[in-house]
């Protein structure tokens, strides 16, 4: 039976900026000398009235909207499209021209498009013999975040030992003319072999130092940038702090547009998120690693009872009944409940709806199938988790 598996994704964090609000007062009429004065011409109470309120409103005309949006309470987040590129500003000898080719490495290839690419190196051992090839032992690290509210969250990433290789330019700066970044262990095994111990050595750092290296890392890129980003987030994982700062209860709430047609509110301590232009997964944070999770779809079909059968597809459903049935605000829409019992005993339970959207169907299928069934959750418990979740879909 074919499981869904999918590679590690989901979106934009972003910094909350509550606006102040700030009152416009008229500034005092000058003084004047006598030789100035002269009889002023009368002026009747709505003429001065309408002379004050526009001298107030050309002040602060400026400033309106900013002040509105504050007093209505209502929340900005900054854009995710103008996130600075990282920039390493430490001390540490290398890493600015390492940072940038890991970052380049990363990137180039056109394989993956975050919203900010984050390095983390952890140089081991240096081989400065010859300055023209300068070998650098270590580990490297990038993640590619998105961002959601004041969270950056993982959407692509590597880690591994290599060896980068470095030119001395003479007057103090240097480049990058080669590295040697394994995709496996063993190959990086083989590739540390003539220098004895080293491979054990960076693989210790890996183990024990590569988590600080990437919070130092984040916390450098929000600091240096003077970002109001609060955590980061790894997919089926809880939202860790950067550098102790608080994030708050607005902004753990998010209202993901999916390029499928839909949209859906969810708490990022309870949910995190895998999309791309063909299907979205919504995983459930859980400790007790239940897999429970919901996968949207768009089915190249018109009928939504034939939708809900390709949604199916991978737990190849014999037999089930679709219903009508409202989703969101209204939404109507097909529904199926199914139960596929293994021979085992375990049990995978799903919940599949069927939206018409357009010309084709969108389809939203609740599982408990990750590598493991949950028997002991009803179908009822399972679209309860789900609940709030379902309430907030809309079509865009």
């Amino acid at each position: 039976m074919n499981k869904h598996i999918r590679t590690l994704m989901a979106a934009q964090a972003a910094a909350l900026l509550l606006a102040g609000c700030q009152a416009v007062v008229p500034a005092p009429a000058p003084a004047q000398s006598p030789e100035e004065t002269a009889p002023a011409e009368a002026v009747s109470e709505g003429e001065a009235t309408e002379e004050t309120e526009a001298a107030a409103a050309d002040t602060g005309a400026a400033d309106t909207a900013e002040e509105t949006a504050a007093a209505s309470g209502a929340a900005s987040f900054e854009d995710s499209k103008k996130l600075p590129k990282y920039t390493y500003t430490g001390a540490e000898k290398y890493l600015d021209v390492i940072s940038d080719h890991i970052i380049s490495t990363e990137t180039d290839g056109g394989l993956s498009d975050a919203d900010v690419y984050i390095p983390y190196t952890l140089i081991v051992e240096t081989d400065e013999t010859d300055p023209s090839d300068i070998k650098v032992y270590g580990a490297y690290g990038i993640d590619g975040y998105n961002l959601q509210n004041t969270t950056l969250m993982s959407v692509t990433g590597s880690f591994g030992a290599g060896i980068i290789h470095l030119s001395d330019k003479g007057d103090g700066t240097f480049e990058v003319i080669s590295s040697d970044l394994p995709m496996t262990g063993e190959e990086s095994m083989e590739l540390f072999a003539p220098v004895e111990g080293l491979f054990e050595k960076v693989s210790k750092a890996m183990d024990t130092e590569a988590v600080k290296a990437q919070e130092e890392a984040l916390a450098e890129y929000v600091s240096e940038n003077d970002l109001n980003i609060t955590q980061y987030q790894y997919f089926g994982h809880k939202p860790v702090s950067i550098g102790g700062a608080e994030t708050p209860e607005e902004a753990q709430s998010y209202r993901y547009e999916s390029p499928l047609g839909y949209e859906v509110s969810y708490d990022l301590r309870d949910f995190t998120l895998s999309g791309d232009d063909d299907s979205d997964m919504i995983c459930l944070v859980d400790d007790n690693d239940s897999g429970t999770f919901m996968l949207a779809a768009v089915q190249d079909t018109k009928d939504p009872d034939e939708a809900i059968t390709l949604a199916l597809s991978d737990a190849e459903a014999d037999s089930f009944t679709c219903t009508d049935a409202v989703i969101g605000d209204g939404i109507s829409c097909r529904k199926t409940v199914y139960d596929e019992t293994l021979e085992d005993g375990r049990i995978f339970r799903y919940v599949g709806y069927a939206v018409p959207v357009n010309d084709k169907v969108l389809t939203i299928l609740i599982e408990t199938t990750w590598e493991k069934g949950v028997s002991e959750m009803s179908t009822e418990d399972l679209e309860n988790v789900f609940k709030d979740m379902l309430a907030s879909f809309a079509l865009l």
